[in-house]
């Protein structure tokens, strides 16, 4: 698990977002995306061991709105 450094995952439910994160985080940066798909996390972004950052296209859009 020394490949994603951090994930964040934006949901009403905090449990459900605590374990969405820990699940980004074992799935790793090239499986990611379908564990959040799966789960049906819309607003996520991992951030792996060389500083990249891949985020969702939702919490992405919020990101970019002022």
């Amino acid at each position: 698990v020394d490949e994603v450094m951090q994930a964040t995952v934006i949901h009403p439910d905090p449990l459900r977002a605590d374990a969405g994160a820990t699940a980004l985080v074992v799935a790793g940066p090239g499986a990611w995306r379908m564990v959040a798909d799966s789960m049906s996390l819309e607003r996520a972004l991992v951030v792996d061991a060389q500083g990249r950052v891949q985020a969702t296209p939702a919490i992405t859009a919020e990101a970019d709105s002022p």
